[in-house]
């Protein structure tokens, strides 16, 4: 919503450990992970032994399925999941399993439980609420005058009382012609895999999406985690997004409580947003425990 800034006020530090590991094995596990995901695999330039690389599937729209961390073992991969997102982690790995030569399996989680609590800042929308987050299963929501706010793992759904509300809603946040888009914004349950599937081709949705950036000569990063220390500026659908110095370096396209406590905004860093993207530093993301260096894409 436009001028409004999410700001992360409280938020309990969570151990990796109790993260679910997969164990991709077999002489084609590269070339099977390098076809669905993000990253480019086997890795292009020497890396330390216990590195975290962070890759991601994506649908074929190029919106994301699921974000992980990946350790290239001498046998194989570790794939180190947020546990709010293994169940679709191992259901992506099953259902484009088209290779014999690759197995997994998945090591057994500790469950957690947490709270956090989170702010939006500036009036006049000014909403506060605790959430308990239980790994795997999880719902968050508000409730402000008539309107409301709910989200689980598999939808995420603002409700109004009346078109008044929500007309007074949209206004409130600066939004233009709520007339026109407040039943749009009502969103619906994430699609299912198979009908976005290409199975002549017997790959991944994403992939095409995945090739195109390939194309340009650059690694498919499309989607990095960016932490709340940014500016985020939001409109109706998208978001843009600024370092605190206001320079704008690209577009919030899926936003998602975490399994870290905090808000994590994975977005699509376009070069040509930058005024000077032939010369432009990688953007700097950052994750506990360690830091990701984000490509800038050419923009397709």
């Amino acid at each position: 919503m436009r001028g409004q800034v999410f700001k992360q006020f409280e938020t309990l530090a969570l151990d990796r450990s109790h993260w679910p590991t997969i164990k991709l094995v077999g002489p084609d596990s590269a070339d099977y992970l390098n076809r669905i995901s993000t990253q480019k695999f086997p890795i292009d330039r020497r890396r330390e032994d216990s590195e975290l690389i962070p890759t991601a599937f994506l649908r074929a729209n190029g919106s994301l399925v699921a974000w992980f961390l990946v350790r290239q073992m001498d046998s194989g991969f570790d794939l180190i999941v947020p546990p709010s997102f293994e169940s679709k982690v191992l259901a992506t790995l099953d259902q484009y399993h088209f290779s014999e030569k690759v197995s997994w399996r998945a090591e057994a989680s500790k469950g957690s439980v947490f709270e956090f609590r989170y702010q939006r800042e500036k009036p006049p929308i000014e909403m506060l609420f605790d959430c308990k987050f239980a790994f795997g299963n999880w719902k968050s929501s508000w409730q402000l005058g008539g309107a409301s706010y709910e989200s689980t793992l598999s939808t995420e759904q603002f409700k109004f009382a009346n078109p008044e509300e929500a007309r007074a809603f949209y206004l409130s946040c600066g939004i233009p012609d709520p007339e026109s888009n407040y039943k749009e914004f009502m969103a619906p349950e994430v699609s299912a895999f198979e009908s976005l599937c290409h199975e002549s081709k017997g790959c991944y949705p994403g992939q095409e999406v995945i090739e195109k950036v390939r194309s340009y000569g650059r690694r498919p990063n499309v989607w990095v985690p960016l932490w709340t220390s940014m500016e985020v500026v939001f409109k109706s659908y998208e978001s843009e997004v600024c370092f605190e110095k206001g320079k704008k370096i690209g577009t919030v396209q899926d936003g998602a409580l975490d399994t870290f406590g905090g808000t994590v905004f994975l977005a699509r860093i376009l070069s040509s947003q930058l005024r000077e993207k032939d010369s432009a530093p990688p953007v700097r993301c950052f994750l506990p425990g360690f830091e990701v260096e984000a490509e800038l894409l050419q923009e397709t």
